[in-house]
């Protein structure tokens, strides 16, 4: 890391510049903190929107479960999905990697609308 007033390296974890002082840690933990808070509520949005989903498909494959054999599949099949997606968006975002717009896309159809856009909001 380098900072920002002089240019000079400075060691990781160092609070202030060896060169000239300026402190360095202050701008960067607030940063980091809006960004873990944004992630944190994407993760909350992103469960609950499973949880609820995982209610409604559940009782839907065991209502449709003699009768519309294929509609049941599709469903769990959906399900599925939607635990795969989330389970890779979780682990990316635990990573600090990048998420691709196809990851986002794919979260607003198929797990949450509100979790998409907060990872759209995301600048990451």
């Amino acid at each position: 890391m380098y900072c920002k007033n002089c240019g000079e390296k400075i060691e990781d974890g160092g609070l202030f510049c060896p060169n000239c002082g300026h402190p360095v840690a202050d701008t960067e933990n607030k940063e980091k903190t809006k960004i873990s808070s944004l992630k944190i509520a994407i993760k909350v949005v992103m469960l609950l929107a499973l949880f609820y989903r995982g209610l409604i498909y559940i009782a839907l494959f065991i209502s449709f479960l003699f009768e519309i054999k294929l509609i049941s599949l599709i469903m769990f099949v959906m399900f599925a999905l939607s635990i795969s997606l989330t389970v890779i968006i979780f682990k990316k975002i635990n990573r600090h990697q990048h998420l691709s717009a196809g990851f986002k896309l794919l979260t607003i159809l198929f797990i949450s609308f509100l979790g998409g856009i907060l990872m759209i909001a995301d600048n990451d």
